[in-house]
C-alpha cells in the first residue's frame, strides 16, 4: 500500500559557527515542504527529508545557496512538480 505524506524540508549545516566564529541560522528555504510517495511503512517512518550538508564556514552576511536533497529510501519519490535543488537562504548573527 502507497502512501503519500507532506514533510519539512531540513537543512544539514556543517556547523553552527563560521570561520570567524559567527553564528550562522537558516533565514529561509524553498521549498520548505515536499510531498513524497511511497510504501506506507517506510514513509509513516520519515518525518522530514534533509538536504546534503552546507559548509557554513566561508558564508559572510546573508546568502543563498543551492543544495540537493540528500537521497530518499528505496522506493520513495517526491511528488509532483519540485527542484533539482533547495535553495536555502543563510544569515551570519
Amino acid at each position: 500500500i502507497l502512501r503519500l505524506k507532506e514533510l519539512d524540508v531540513i537543512p544539514e549545516l556543517s556547523d553552527k559557527i563560521n570561520s570567524q566564529g559567527k553564528k550562522v541560522t537558516i533565514a529561509g528555504i524553498t521549498p520548505e515542504k515536499l510531498t513524497v510517495l511511497g510504501p506506507r511503512a517506510t514513509v509513516d517512518a520519515m518525518d522530514s527529508v534533509k538536504t546534503e550538508e552546507i559548509n557554513v564556514s566561508n558564508i559572510r552576511g546573508e546568502k543563498t545557496v543551492k543544495v540537493k536533497l540528500e537521497e530518499l529510501p528505496d522506493n520513495v519519490e517526491i511528488e509532483g512538480e519540485y527542484p533539482e535543488e533547495t535553495e536555502v537562504t543563510l544569515k551570519v548573527e
